[in-house]
């Protein structure tokens, strides 16, 4: 915190020179931060990594300038006050360029018009409206993307989804939605139907629940939990009415209903993407257990399975390579499907898909999507925290994505 600070002060407050100083400056981007008291850690490692890349590089140097949101700010007034700091320097040729990146992650924007969530979204969303070509990540593309309830919207449409996903609005449909499982399983002897239902705002595994239906009984359990003992339940509606603290669905929350995919326990793979580039595919495998230890590292694709004395290997490099060519190949029709056609896609957005057992006519890639990460997503999508390389890796895709907003070549590969 100390040391972001600093640097933001230094930006602000060094003079108009002649040796690469500010006022020679020509490219800025605007690092925008919800709290002021603790600003995202990683952004160190978005400033760092402009730093390197603009040092002694005239034709890659762009500056940093943080703003620390506060309830009552406007679009019209950062930008006014940027001008006549760092951005109202005169220049002798054209005035310098500038970009906004969003570094706001509320997981959970309430929606009470007078909340500071909701003021925040609008301030965003403004943004958008007014400095549409100035701005690294679209609101609407953040939130639409970050809100699972598109896993039911997207159903067959695409090879990644499934027609069978269902979404929730209020108790009554999750039990209805319950019955009618319990319905089919009823019609086959001896089948039991497995479901994951999991909120449309959840983070990091937490309010995802496997049920297990049967004809007589249902029984759930919470695979963030795994040493916590399942209950059953003889009805859906008794499991709604005893679960009903789990069950919410105030503020716009939702509950989706979808197919239990046996092969989690396999392990996820995911596709880290900036805008519609795909600049990485990474893997995080979970060992037999339902759903990541908490802290669990994404890591590369192995050349082999069991490659690096790092366990199973969730898919090859080649599986890898058509997840990513087919998935790519969607995202125009993705885009009009979402309504997305002209929106910005984040600077670095997730994709995270889980094998699914599929017979060769039905599908070349055998990949359900699980879900989207696009609330500024921070640099513990490319591996562990407690790896240095992680927050190098981040920082530098988040200088690269800069970069590309503001026309300039990438050297590297």
């Amino acid at each position: 915190s100390h040391a972001l600070s600093t640097m933001e002060d230094e930006t602000k407050a060094r003079p108009p020179s002649r040796d690469g100083g500010i006022a020679s400056t020509k490219r800025f981007v605007i690092i925008l931060e919800a709290d002021a008291a603790a600003p995202r850690a990683d952004t160190a490692g978005i400033l760092e990594a402009l730093a390197l890349r603009g040092s002694g590089r005239e034709d890659r140097r762009i500056a940093p300038l943080l703003h620390r949101w506060a309830p009552g700010d406007t679009p019209a007034e950062v930008v006014a006050g940027l001008r006549r700091g760092p951005l109202g320097v005169r220049h002798a040729e054209a005035p310098p360029q500038w970009c906004v990146l969003v570094r706001v992650n509320p997981a959970s924007p309430a929606t009470t018009p007078t909340s500071d969530g909701a003021r925040l979204w609008r301030f965003v969303q403004e943004l958008n409206d007014r400095y549409a070509t100035a701005v690294l990540s679209d609101a609407t593309a953040m939130r639409t993307l970050a809100d699972k309830r598109l896993l039911h919207t997207i159903g067959n449409k695409f090879w990644y989804g499934l027609r069978d996903t269902r979404c929730y609005s209020n108790q009554e449909e999750l039990v209805t939605g319950l019955n009618n499982h319990a319905k089919n399983a009823a019609s086959v002897k001896h089948t039991v139907a497995e479901r994951v239902l999991k909120m449309n705002r959840g983070r990091s595994g937490e309010s995802v629940i496997k049920i297990s239906i049967s004809s007589s009984t249902i029984q759930c359990s919470d695979v963030s939990r795994p040493h916590v003992p399942s209950r059953t339940y003889p009805s859906a509606h008794e499991l709604v009415k005893q679960e009903k603290e789990l069950f919410q669905f105030e503020e716009g929350i939702r509950w989706i209903d979808m197919r239990f995919l046996p092969h989690i326990t396999d392990g996820e793979v995911r596709l880290i993407l900036d805008g519609d580039e795909c600049i990485a595919v990474r893997q995080r495998p979970n060992r037999g257990a339902l759903c990541a230890q908490a802290g669990a590292a994404w890591s590369p694709v192995h050349r082999r399975r069991g490659a690096a004395g790092d366990g199973v290997c969730v898919c090859t490099p080649d599986e890898a390579d058509r997840l990513r060519a087919a998935f790519l190949a969607s995202l125009p029709a993705l885009r009009e499907l979402l309504r997305l056609e002209g929106a910005v896609l984040p600077p670095l957005w997730t994709a995270d898909f889980i094998r699914h057992d599929r017979g060769a006519e039905e599908r070349a890639v055998p990949w359900v999507l699980c879900e989207f990460n696009a609330m500024a997503t921070g640099y513990t999508a490319f591996g562990s925290a407690t790896d240095p390389n992680t927050m190098r890796t981040f920082g530098t895709a988040m200088a690269r994505s800069i970069e590309r907003r503001f026309g300039i070549l990438h050297e590297e590969r």
